[in-house]
This record gives C-alpha cells, sequence and structure tokens, in this order.
C-alpha cells in the first residue's frame, strides 16, 4: 500500500510539474511588459558579451540575475521568450514547492493542490512572478531554502545544508534585502536536529559558492557596488521621512482592503492576509508554537516595506508563505474539530470553496495583464498597453534590424528594444533608470556611475554619436523629435508609437 502510494505521489507531482510549467510560461509569453525588464534583459545580454556589472556598466540590483538569465538565453536564445520563460519556469517550480510544503502536513491531496491554484490564481503572483525581473528567481530560492530547512523535512544530509545555504545565497543575490530572512532559516535548520558547527560550515559552504563571486565584486570596485545596490535607491525619491511614512502606511491601507486601489482590484491579497493572520492565531493559542511560514511571512512583509518608494507587487514574494500558513491552519482546525472519516469530504468541500472565492477574479485580472492594461503599474490603460507586449516589442527589434549592420552603435531611451537585436547600445545609456539620478548626481560622478544624464545624451546626439536613435513618444528628458531632427537625423521606420531614427551621412 505503502509503495503504491508512493507511486500515486510520484505521478501526480510529476503531472503537476508539466501542468504548471506549461501554464506559467505560457502566460509569461502573453504579459504586457514591464518597463523595467528591458534593462535587466540588457544586463543579462551584457554579461553574456563579458562585461561586469558595476564596473561596465549601471546596474542598480545584486548581481546574480542577469547571469542566470545569460546563461539561460546562452543555451535558448536571445529573446524576450526565452527570458520571460525562465521566469515562467521559476514560477512553477515555486508552486511545486508549495504542493511540497503543504503535503508534509496534510496528507489530503486536495488540499495541497488548492494551495497551489490558489499561488496560480493570485493577482499577486502569476502576473509578477512571470516577468523577466527579480521576483521570480528570488522566490523560488528563497522557498527552496525554506523547504529545505523545514524541520519536517526527510533526514538531513550535508548536502541538504549545502543546498540550503546556496538557495538562500542565490536568493540575496537577486533580491539584497532578502539576507534578513537568515535568522530564521538558521533557526529551522536548529529545529530539525543539532545545529552544530560541522552543519553550519555545509551551510555556509554552499552560501559561500554564490557570495564569494559576489564579494570579489565588492572588493573590485566598493563605491560602484555600494552605489548600484544602495546609494541609488537612497536617492531614487525626493519625498520628505513624512511623505514617506505616509506612503508605505497607504500601502498597508491597500494590501489589507481598507483603501481601494488601481493595483489590487481584488481582495485577493486582504483576504490572504487576514485568514493568515486568524490562522496564525489560532494555531499559537492551540498549540502555543508560530510556525516558520508565520515568522518569514511577518518578515518579508515587513522588508518589503523598507525599499523607497515601497509597490505593491513588492509583496508577491510573501504569498506563498501565507497561503501555507493558511492550508497549515485549516488543518489544525479541521483535526480539531473533525472526526477522522469527516476530514477527508470536508478537507475537499473546503479547499474548493476557498479555491473558488480566490479564483473569481482571475479572468478580470488575466484579461488586465495581457491585454488592457488597466491599473497596471507602467501601463494604466489599452492605449499604452499596445506597445507595451512583446509582439510590439519584437517588431520595434525587427525594424532596427533591417535599418542596421551589427555592431551599430544605438541609442535607444530605453534598452528593451535594442536587447535582442545586433545594435550596441551607445555607452552609459544600457539602463534607463540611470537617467534620473544622473540629474543629481552631476556630471563627474555620473561618469564613474556609467550613466548618461538627459543633457549628456542631448550632447552625444548633437554630435551625431549613436547611428541611430530609438524614441518612444515625442518627447523624453527634454528630448524631442525636433531637437533630434535638427540634429541631423531623419526618421526612417515607426512601430505604434516608437519612432527610429536614422543619422543622415
Amino acid at each position: 500500500m505503502t509503495e503504491k502510494h508512493n507511486r500515486n505521489d510520484a505521478l501526480i507531482l510529476s503531472i503537476l510539474v508539466i501542468l504548471l510549467t506549461f501554464f506559467f510560461v505560457v502566460l509569461s509569453q502573453r504579459r504586457l511588459i514591464a518597463p523595467d525588464e528591458g534593462f535587466y534583459l540588457m544586463a543579462s545580454r551584457l554579461v553574456m558579451e563579458g562585461r561586469i556589472p558595476y564596473l561596465d556598466f549601471f546596474y542598480p540590483q545584486m548581481p546574480v540575475l542577469p547571469y542566470l538569465y545569460g546563461i539561460w538565453m546562452k543555451l535558448f536564445g536571445i529573446s524576450w521568450q526565452s527570458g520571460r520563460a525562465l521566469s515562467g519556469v521559476f514560477a512553477a517550480l515555486s508552486g511545486v514547492i508549495v504542493y511540497l510544503q503543504v503535503r508534509r502536513f496534510w496528507q489530503v491531496r486536495t488540499a495541497a493542490l488548492a494551495a497551489v491554484l490558489i499561488f496560480c490564481v493570485s493577482s499577486m503572483t502569476f502576473p509578477w512572478l512571470t516577468l523577466a525581473k527579480g521576483y521570480a528567481s528570488s522566490t523560488f530560492f528563497l522557498l527552496l531554502a525554506f523547504c529545505l530547512a523545514d524541520p519536517a523535512a526527510p533526514k538531513r544530509s550535508p548536502l541538504t545544508y549545502v543546498g540550503c545555504g546556496l538557495s538562500f545565497a542565490l536568493a540575496v543575490g537577486c533580491r539584497a534585502y532578502l539576507v534578513v530572512c537568515l535568522p530564521v532559516l538558521l533557526w529551522m535548520l536548529w529545529l530539525g536536529g543539532r545545529l552544530r558547527f560541522k552543519e553550519l560550515l555545509y551551510f555556509f559552504a554552499g552560501s559561500a559558492l554564490i557570495g564569494l563571486p559576489v564579494g570579489a565584486l565588492l572588493i573590485s570596485d566598493t563605491d560602484a557596488f555600494l552605489f548600484n545596490n544602495l546609494g541609488y535607491h537612497l536617492t531614487r525619491s525626493p519625498h520628505s521621512l513624512h511623505r514617506e511614512l505616509a506612503s508605505k502606511n497607504l500601502i498597508i491601507q491597500k494590501l489589507l482592503g481598507f483603501e481601494s486601489s488601481d493595483q489590487l482590484q481584488s481582495s485577493q491579497m486582504a483576504l490572504l492576509l487576514w485568514i493568515s493572520f486568524a490562522g496564525a492565531a489560532y494555531t499559537f493559542f492551540r498549540q502555543r508554537k508560530i510556525y516558520s511560514e508565520v515568522t518569514m511571512a511577518i518578515l518579508l512583509i515587513g522588508i518589503s516595506l523598507l525599499p523607497d518608494p515601497s509597490y505593491v507587487q513588492y509583496f508577491c514574494v510573501v504569498v506563498p508563505f501565507l497561503i501555507i500558513c493558511i492550508l497549515r491552519a485549516l488543518q489544525g482546525l479541521w483535526t480539531d474539530l473533525l472526526s477522522s472519516n469527516l476530514q477527508r469530504r470536508l478537507g475537499f468541500a473546503g479547499s474548493a470553496l476557498l479555491l473558488m472565492i480566490f479564483a473569481l477574479p482571475f479572468p478580470h485580472d488575466y484579461e488586465r495583464f495581457t491585454r488592457t492594461g488597466d491599473g497596471v503599474i507602467g501601463i494604466d490603460n489599452p492605449r499604452n498597453a499596445r506597445d507595451w507586449n512583446i509582439p510590439a516589442v519584437n517588431e520595434v527589434a525587427a525594424q532596427i534590424e533591417t535599418l542596421i549592420n551589427p555592431g551599430a552603435v544605438v541609442l535607444s531611451f530605453w534598452p528593451g528594444y535594442i536587447f535582442g537585436t545586433d545594435a550596441v547600445a551607445l555607452p552609459y545609456t544600457e539602463n534607463h533608470f540611470g537617467w534620473p539620478a544622473a540629474q543629481r548626481l552631476g556630471v563627474e560622478r555620473s561618469d564613474r556611475y556609467k550613466i548618461l544624464s538627459p543633457g549628456g545624451m542631448q550632447r552625444a546626439i548633437e554630435a551625431k554619436e549613436p547611428q541611430y536613435i530609438v524614441m518612444r513618444g515625442k518627447k523624453i528628458g527634454g528630448i524631442t523629435h525636433a531637437r533630434i531632427e535638427s540634429s541631423g537625423y531623419l526618421p526612417a521606420k515607426s512601430v505604434n508609437s516608437v519612432t527610429i531614427f536614422v543619422r543622415s551621412e
């Protein structure tokens, strides 16, 4: 019976991996583009070409993600489809870990499957974990470290500790602030057995596989490393402390459902938070115990408020832990209140009801994030959605390819248009987020950190340094079509709101 049970589990897990991969990879190809993705993918291409973050180009994040996506695209091609597919794979694997975690404490498969389905349809997961940004990779690696550190995990080997340390380091290498999760993971490892010096050594040996290369970058140019990962973010918001605290309070109100939000047009996140809070309280009073997923969720909520400014999508990393928390509380509730012969049937009914509540907004959210752009940060409306989708961006890239020779220098005001082409970005324009910062840094420091200001771009245009210019809209940072044309460039192609200019000889 046990052998048959194990075979069934293995079969279900295999099917789940296939279905989740299909679901998230397909969604990744249809999800509207977030403007940030352009510089993440450009950075991935640059590291494939041998260039180094911070030393050769501005990259205001930890350095691991470009290497992950760069290796992937080395194998599967440099394209939006390829980069997004890796995010879909990370999202699918995160869903698998949610399933495995719930199965560890609840033997009813339908409950674990319901947890996965809630994960899939949440408007805080499928729209954000399918982007070529740091959300998918950091969420997956943190979940993997959590899974390996779980006290309920099977007997640990040295590889378990190494894998946990490596996964944690990869998560931090994608999102620096996740380093604050270290005490929770070490506490979980200690709860799972005697955590001696040898086990700690294994854990930190795994972490060192990523930490040492990152440390080498830190040592090679400490100033540039700290500016990209800390200094830049401290200068992002011009608001006062009072204004920032008010903004963070508004974020909390939106998450809890007290304030309406264009970004959160359903009550899914509020339900997850309130039910998980209630579940954690019930579990604590029932067992006098706070489970690790509760601690992790609280910690992640706190650190997701730290970036300045904060956005609701930062909290997508919290969602898997909230789901696990809810399912653990429900398992305890049913165990306390129901006889064993009723648990399976009512567990199925309760899981189905929970799933139905969370699944109802999915069609509307799917439409928003794949077609209309309604309330989507960086897009907002159908007119902008026409430009911010993979087919439209690929069409711009195709038009660029018809004009240029390999290695042509192009000033693209958004790097996503040229990352998949044979064009070379005008130096210091590889990341469009550097331009606002350059205005506050001054010329010398901007040059130090590989950033070109709008004024510097205007001078480059007047000197006719780029052979081609790619601009969406009519004006960016004081640079207009008229100024570009007066500097000796002619409009050659246009796709929707994007114009490609060619230098006149």
